[in-house]
């Protein structure tokens, strides 16, 4: 074997840090451009957030990153992370994402690869602000030059035939459907009232909700569906399933069918985001500009400050749908 071609075979490893589904959402555009950027090379997905929110999204990029090590952080004593980088195959390249710096000094120093990549963009001094910035500049630092996420987001997650399948069966051409994430998140979420009064006024327009939901907002939903029965809910399970078992792929293969997003700072916003459905995001306490999703298009809709603070409830049903009617017109 010539050393190209061993290079060629040389694992590249993608790191991340944090805790939340969105989190390890917004690692996915990077992955799939590493995939293509370096075609042949087995990519590692190296992470330390929790495995019960980073695993279902890992499930959907298997295929492509087929080896995902669970991390430990240094956070009082170094030595278990010192322990993990040593067994660690040499990597041709490191796509490092993370924000704490004992982590990365400790990649780059007991790591072995022929190349990091930091998330400082080409020209800058200092990283982007916003998260998903931050992911998607360490490609772009090691290509040269800019490039477009939404050319490999194009192909995307790929999904079962049995998904694609169920959420064609589910939203069938010729309705226009506006997803809309629910979370149980405090602080996040928006009310339900809310929820359903926008609804209502979604089909006033000839549109079709579709609400979008995880494992923790069983009671959200079930008020939803009393308030407003006539719309649409993507699956969170096959029918053969167990009441208990929540399947990510089912939300993505939804996502597929809507024309605008609308969602809180909350994972399933950034799930459509990468999508690339055009994305309406509501914000309360959080910064938009740090954590708004990647989109192809998108609009913040932010609650006002009164006595110094930002609440989701403050947030009326009109401005949203003035914002996802100006997003239908951009299509």
């Amino acid at each position: 074997m010539t050393s190209s071609s061993a290079a060629a075979l040389a694992p590249i490893a993608v790191l991340s840090d944090r805790a939340g589904l969105g989190d390890a959402l917004m690692v996915c555009p990077l992955i799939w451009a590493v995939a293509q950027r370096y075609p042949g090379h087995p990519i590692w997905w190296v992470s330390s957030c929790p495995d019960h929110l980073t695993r279902p999204v890992h499930d959907l990029v298997a295929d492509i990153a087929p080896t995902f090590v669970r991390f430990p952080r240094a956070r009082y004593w170094p030595v278990p992370v010192i322990s993990a980088l040593l067994k660690l195959p040499r990597f041709h390249r490191v796509f490092d994402v993370r924000s704490r710096v004992g982590d990365v000094l400790l990649a780059r120093a007991f790591l072995k690869a022929g190349g990091f990549q930091s998330s400082i963009p080409i020209g800058k001094l200092h990283r982007p602000e916003a998260i998903v910035d931050r992911s998607w500049s360490t490609i772009e630092a090691d290509a040269g030059k800019k490039l477009d996420w939404t050319i490999p987001a194009k192909d995307g997650f790929h999904l079962s035939p049995k998904a694609r399948a169920l959420a064609a069966t589910l939203f069938p051409a010729g309705p226009r459907y506006v997803g809309i994430a629910v979370t149980s998140k405090d602080g996040k979420g928006w009310p339900v009232p809310h929820n359903i009064a926008l609804a209502r006024k979604l089909m006033g327009e000839g549109l079709t909700p579709v609400f979008f939901s995880g494992p923790s907002e069983r009671e959200e939903i079930a008020a939803i569906r009393a308030g407003v029965p006539e719309a649409l809910f993507t699956p969170a399970r096959y029918a053969d399933d167990a009441e208990s078992v929540y399947r990510l792929e089912l939300t993505a293969a939804s996502a597929r069918h809507m024309e605008v997003g609308v969602a809180p700072d909350t994972g399933l916003g950034h799930l459509m985001g990468i999508s690339l459905v055009p994305m309406v995001s509501l914000f309360g306490p959080g910064q938009p500009e740090r954590w708004a999703p990647q989109a192809v298009r998108g609009a913040i809709v932010q609650a006002p400050e009164i006595d110094g603070r930002r609440r989701m409830e403050t947030i009326e049903p009109e401005p949203v749908l003035r914002a996802v009617q100006e997003m239908l017109r951009g299509a």
